[in-house]
């Protein structure tokens, strides 16, 4: 079986400045045009059927006032996970040798590069889960069976994309009550939950959840286990 890697990349930031609400549109065209672009791996992903990674993008303490994303003592966390180590190495390299990194139309100060271990366990955080049901082309929400199950057919699907095997049985349910949010991207709202999950599944669907996130369009910052 493929191996995917043991970590995901944990950069630490600082910058005054509020990201725009379409910020995640962004990073995303960042991450494809300024560190995959040109690449082998980069190239493989474009024209794959699933990208197989996923980002946060988030401050360290929020600041609510004013419009877009600011952080109140001006630090943030971005994060990446994937199922490549080469998108990983080459995110690394774009990014070890800079002082400032370039995010959404914000100059960051980089202030560290660091690996995180990958962790078996069950239950995680999560960034708002984006479902959108294919015959409807409708939001789901958690309060429909389908919802969990689209989740876990998506990861499903992927890690037998990645691996050529068989996912095995996976269950998803949020614990609690999970924020409904209305996330812009590109020109439109779209519905997704965040809060607190449970993913049922064998150890290694846990970790490779945790490199390419849960539900739909995690290359698009949804749905990044924290």
């Amino acid at each position: 079986m493929i191996a995917v890697p043991n970590y995901r990349v944990l950069v630490a930031l600082e910058s005054k400045e509020a990201l725009p609400d379409n910020y995640r549109r962004d990073i995303q065209k960042w991450i494809y045009r300024e560190c995959l672009g040109g690449t082998k791996i980069g190239e493989w992903i474009h024209q794959s059927k699933y990208t197989l990674y996923s980002f946060s993008m988030r401050p360290v303490v929020i600041d609510r006032s004013g419009k877009g994303y600011r952080s109140a003592n001006g630090s943030w966390v971005f994060q990446i996970g994937s199922a490549h180590r080469e998108v990983l190495a080459t995110i690394e390299s774009e990014i070890s040798n800079a002082n400032y990194l370039k995010l959404a139309g914000v100059d960051f100060r980089i202030q560290g590069i660091y690996r995180e271990d990958l962790v078996d366990r069950n239950q995680f955080s999560v960034t708002p889960i984006l479902v959108i049901e294919k015959e409807t082309k409708e939001f789901l929400t958690p309060e429909s069976p389908l919802f969990g199950q689209a989740v876990a057919a998506s990861l499903s699907n992927r890690f037998k994309f990645f691996t050529g095997k068989e996912a095995g049985p996976i269950d998803f349910s949020y614990i609690g009550t999970p924020k409904k949010k209305l996330i812009r991207y590109d020109k439109r709202r779209l519905l997704s939950f965040q809060g607190e999950v449970r993913l049922q599944a064998d150890q290694q669907l846990r970790i490779f959840a945790q490199a390419v996130g849960l539900g739909q369009k995690p290359s698009a910052g949804f749905g990044f286990i924290l």
